[in-house]
């Protein structure tokens, strides 16, 4: 009696527990939806067909009885029986049935008779999707939604009263999800859910969503891209969702729920895009015509003149020119009224209650959001290699041997070569830097490492620099990465330097040419003499006594093992620099005679 009893006291529970997440999800959908200004769902999908007892018959005869017999209301029937015998039993559920369950009855016996095993990978888990089932869980999250009509309606239905409906007072702010297949239907074709939204694309109201079993959830904006582009479709005003996200067991309703908000988002967007494009393009005219209004005497002292003297490419300060004027006027025009209140009402829909955003917003980012962020904060080896960019704070150098990682941190300045191809008090070319290890997990003490966020391209995860592995190293070898379109260290010293090096790195070259030609005849000089290799590297310079990148010699070229590969921009690097500084500049305290109380013993 114990025992029956606790399952009693259980099973109640379950039943409290599963009704009080349903009222939560309805209360939270009913919210949502007042939020984002939605007053109406329209779902046209080929299961909401009508369709009468004869029709239901004929596909109950093509079933398998095991199949059969699953159907909605029709577990009493034997459908093993003679024919004759259980039509009579559909007959009578038939007539009992209200207009909801025979739709539900017929659209269950469809999938039966259509649905094939869909591969949708979600992990190891292959599962079969069935319109039926999403067209159910539809029903338990939108229906009785106050002050949120929802309505279903067939092929057929939808051609009858699209006009009607596109032309109501409501229209603006209806949600219509197009089902993809509407093949089942007369009239309909495998991709006619496409014709649908460009239907309603074309009546600019509205917000359109397709709902699909063909596309899996991790595929939604990949598909979103490639549909749109493939049946002309404005990708800013519609959303593609999966209907994995109705069918799981559980269902995620509120995947869903955020996938309708996204819905209800994607035309706002547009608006703020579109103004703010209109804007950029404004403020671009009016940063170029500033640019010719620069007399020839201004153009020279400020682009030519003050990069020749800092040691600047000149199209980085002409750019850097560009900017300043462009941001200015950008600024005088971000604040006008109608993308203020495009903003504002885009606002509105994104700035859910907290409550919900944290049940709707389950989605992880795209890596379109890492791929931007990543460009802000670094630049790729490639480009700095082939634009022969001057070495600088932030560079980022890879070992061949072992292909560790180190981030070159020193003062901008003393990384700078002046006009005459020399750093400023180093006539002897004989700077050193420091050279600081990157590691993919930060030290023990936070204080003896530096963050580079977003350092991974695939996961965006950190990469820390340990202040405590830092190496001084000779300049005059990392300087031969700016040297060489591939980036690595290596100079040829009968070469000519590239055309595309600017002026005080093309003094550098020449500087950088006569240290190593130099270097190579004593190398030579001490292999006639037979002297053994590791006393001839004595003759180059060498890189650093502690990272070991040693130097090789191959005919006319001297190389080291080393390439510049990437580049954490300011402000990122300079403040890991002052930070670099602040660890260098720690306190040092004498050691305690006994056990510290605030640390525990290590074992």
């Amino acid at each position: 009696e114990g025992g029956t009893y606790l399952n009693w006291i259980c099973r109640e529970l379950v039943v409290v527990s599963t009704t009080t997440t349903a009222e939560t999800l309805r209360t939270h959908a009913k919210e949502l939806f007042t939020n984002i200004g939605v007053s109406r769902i329209i779902v046209v999908d080929d299961q909401y067909s009508t369709a009468d007892v004869e029709d239901l018959l004929g596909i109950c005869a093509t079933l398998d009885p095991t199949l059969a017999v699953d159907l909605p209301h029709l577990d009493k029937i034997d459908f093993r029986a003679p024919q004759a015998i259980w039509t009579d039993g559909v007959r009578e559920v038939w007539d009992k049935l209200n207009a909801t369950g025979r739709q539900e009855l017929v659209a269950g016996a469809r999938a039966a008779d259509t649905a094939v095993p869909l591969p949708v990978t979600s992990g190891d888990v292959t599962e079969e999707i069935s319109d039926a089932s999403a067209a159910s869980s539809l029903e338990d999250l939108l229906r009785e939604l106050e002050d949120c009509e929802y309505v279903t309606l067939s092929l057929s239905e939808w051609k009858q009263r699209s006009g009607t409906l596109l032309g109501h007072k409501n229209a603006s702010s209806t949600v219509l999800l197009f089902d993809r297949d509407f093949s089942r239907e007369e009239g309909g074709t495998v991709d006619g859910g496409f014709e649908l939204i460009r239907e309603v694309q074309a009546k600019k109201t509205g917000y359109c969503g397709l709902i699909s079993h063909t596309i899996a959830r991790e595929s939604e904006y990949d598909n979103w891209l490639k549909l749109a582009d493939k049946y002309n479709l404005d990708r800013d005003r519609f959303v593609v969702i999966s209907k994995a996200r109705l069918t799981g067991d559980p269902p995620d309703y509120y995947g869903f729920l955020g996938m309708l908000r996204l819905v209800a988002l994607s035309d706002r967007f547009a608006i703020v895009k579109s103004k703010a494009w209109s804007i950029f393009q404004d403020s671009v005219d009016k940063a170029k015509q500033a640019l010719v209004r620069l007399s020839i005497l201004d153009f020279d002292r400020i682009v030519f003149e003050s990069s020749r003297r800092e040691g600047v490419w000149e199209p980085d300060t002409l750019f850097r020119v560009f900017g300043i004027l462009m941001r200015r006027q950008a600024q005088l025009r971000l604040h006008e009224e109608a993308i203020s209140l495009a903003v504002a009402q885009a606002r509105n829909v994104s700035a859910v209650p907290e409550e919900i955003a944290a049940a709707v917003r389950n989605e992880s980012a795209s890596q379109e959001a890492l791929r931007i962020q990543r460009f802000e904060a670094y630049e790729s080896g490639d480009d700095l290699n082939r634009s022969h960019a001057p070495i600088e704070l932030g560079d980022i150098f890879e070992t061949e041997s072992n292909k560790k990682r180190y981030i070159l941190l020193a003062q901008p300045c003393d990384l700078m070569v002046r006009s005459n191809g020399k750093r400023s008090y180093d006539d002897k070319l004989g700077r050193t830097a420091a050279l600081v290890e990157l590691a993919d997990k930060q030290a023990r003490e936070a204080m003896s490492c530096g963050e580079l966020p977003f350092y991974d391209k695939q996961t965006g995860k950190s990469a820390f620099a340990n202040f405590g592995r830092a190496h001084q190293v000779q300049l005059v070898v990392l300087d031969l990465c700016a040297v060489r379109a591939d980036g690595s260290a290596a100079i040829r010293v009968n070469a000519a330097s590239s055309e595309l090096l600017i002026a005080p790195w093309k003094a550098r070259y020449k500087e950088l040419h006569r240290v190593f030609k130099t270097a190579l005849g004593r190398w030579e000089q001490l292999g006639n003499r037979q002297v053994d290799n590791e006393l001839k590297s004595l003759a180059l310079p060498r890189f650093s006594t502690t990272v070991r990148v040693d130097a090789a010699v191959e005919g006319e070229i001297v190389q080291y093992g080393l390439k510049r590969v990437m580049r954490l921009r300011q402000p990122r690097s300079g403040a890991l620099l002052t930070s670099f500084a602040q660890y260098q500049a720690r306190a040092a305290f004498k050691h305690v005679f006994g056990p510290r109380p605030d640390v525990e013993d290590e074992q």
